[in-house]
């Protein structure tokens, strides 16, 4: 049993999962919450499910890039619940998260979140039965330098509009609502000598320097 947290974006979502198979997800698309809601979130699902913490094979956590403030409250949370009990914390990038969610099942596709104002990261995942596999590092750059490399035929999933032209492909926006469950899953394959010892090295992916005020990389 994996239980997976997803706080990188907006949303703040907790999941349950035996192997690649959903027992429960709990999502909130509530801006500024997740330090509020994801305790009692994952106090909820446990209950709600019956599944105690010894029940549980691994922590499984998107680790970025996104919110600053989510990411740090995401992994700090999933470190405490894993201490003491021996449990491995898997990290999941969240762009590749993002791209699992692409409703194709080959192609090309390019995830991106909003980092500060007029910019965004970006990475390029190919979808080969409906797994995404990246082509590159995730970069940051401009929505304007974002409209410029996508090539032709390639799907953009986003949370938001991030300035590109309406005939760009897109895929709906609901599909990049991004979902406690998709972190599981990915997670699986990552599980394979997982230890917790090394906890303590698993850092958030932030990519740019925290600022504070107007034009702040964080959505929360």
């Amino acid at each position: 049993m994996i239980l997976a947290i997803e706080t990188a974006s907006q949303v703040c979502a907790v999941a349950l999962a035996q192997g690649r198979e959903l027992v429960a997800e709990y999502r909130l698309n509530l801006k500024n919450q997740h330090a509020r809601l994801l305790a009692a979130s994952v106090e909820k699902i446990l209950s709600d499910c019956r599944v105690q913490l010894e029940d549980l094979q691994a922590i499984a956590v998107s680790i970025g890039p996104g919110s600053f403030t989510g990411l740090r409250i995401g992994l700090s949370f999933a470190k405490g619940l894993a201490f003491g009990r021996e449990l491995p914390i898997v990290g999941v990038p969240t762009l590749q998260a993002l791209a699992s969610q692409a409703p194709m099942e080959h192609g090309l596709v390019c995830a991106v979140l909003r980092s500060r104002v007029n910019e965004v990261y970006r990475a390029f995942f190919d979808i080969n039965s409906f797994q995404a596999y990246a082509k590159n590092e995730t970069v940051v750059l401009s929505t304007t330098a974002l409209a410029e490399s996508l090539p032709e035929g390639c799907l953009v999933i986003t949370d938001r509009q991030c300035g590109l032209e309406p005939q760009r492909l897109r895929a709906p926006v609901y599909y990049a609502d991004l979902s406690a469950l998709t972190i599981a899953r990915l997670a699986v394959d990552r599980l394979t000598g997982a230890d917790s010892s090394r906890n303590d090295e698993l850092e958030p992916l932030y990519l740019q320097e925290f600022i504070a005020g107007p034009g702040k990389p964080s959505l929360l």
